[in-house]
């Protein structure tokens, strides 16, 4: 069967070819969310399927399968978005399996604050469930919203590049799964990679543009690239 799943531009994106011996749908039955993506059977197959109540008695007698099943569905989460993601397409092989050992996964509940404006960055994020509110905070004691982070979205990576405090706050939305690499990992692994770090920095650009529009233009950043000093997330 094949695995794929829908990107910008409604564009079908191959993820994985699955076998014998392999097993999906276990993201939707663990996260207990929409599906991520779609399986499609490619020549004639004999699956054995299981129900949601089915396995939650499995993992009720048994704790050490549901811990597996968890387990499973982190690292399927981490590879796909290893192999798929732009940003990390050219990283090599082993610097993703090594990668994916130190993406945490999280599952967030509305409401609460992933970063403060005006406190460090502590780590890069990656939406993979979900929507974040994005706030700005302006003398005196005007709140500017900005466009919301939807899934696929990454923030964090402005403050560790430039070193400086987050200077907006994100908060979850809605209930909310992320990917979070520690500043340790996120130095150690992304920055010294080729490339990488501008595509980081444009991808802050793009948001300061946005940003801007969201602001009415009371912050100009048309036309050039991010520099210490700007807006951040």
């Amino acid at each position: 069967v094949e695995v794929a799943r829908r990107v910008e531009g409604n564009a079908r994106q191959p993820v994985a070819t699955l076998g014998p011996g392999q097993f999906f749908g276990e993201v939707a039955l663990v996260s207990e969310g929409p599906r991520l993506a779609s399986v499609e059977v490619l020549e004639r197959t004999v699956l054995l399927e299981f129900k949601r109540a089915h396995l939650a008695r499995i993992f009720t007698a048994h704790p050490e399968v549901d811990l597996a099943v968890h387990a499973f569905y982190q690292r399927r989460l981490v590879e796909n978005l290893l192999r798929t993601s732009p940003l990390f397409s050219k990283l090599s092989p082993e610097l993703k399996q090594t990668m994916s050992r130190e993406f945490d996964l999280r599952p967030i509940p509305a409401g609460q604050v992933l970063l403060t404006q005006g406190q460090p960055g502590d780590a890069f994020y990656l939406l993979l469930r979900g929507q974040c509110q994005l706030s700005l905070e302006q003398p005196p004691g005007r709140i500017v919203a900005l466009p919301d982070l939807r899934e696929g979205d990454v923030f964090g990576e402005i403050s560790l590049l430039l070193d400086k405090p987050v200077s907006a706050t994100v908060r979850t939305r809605t209930d909310c799964v992320v990917l979070r690499l520690e500043r340790a990992a996120f130095e150690r692994h992304l920055l010294n990679q080729p490339g990488l770090k501008g595509l980081l920095m444009r991808m802050g650009t793009e948001r300061l543009q946005q940003t801007a529009k969201a602001m009415s233009g009371s912050v100009s950043v048309s036309g050039r690239e991010l520099r210490e000093g700007d807006l951040r997330v």
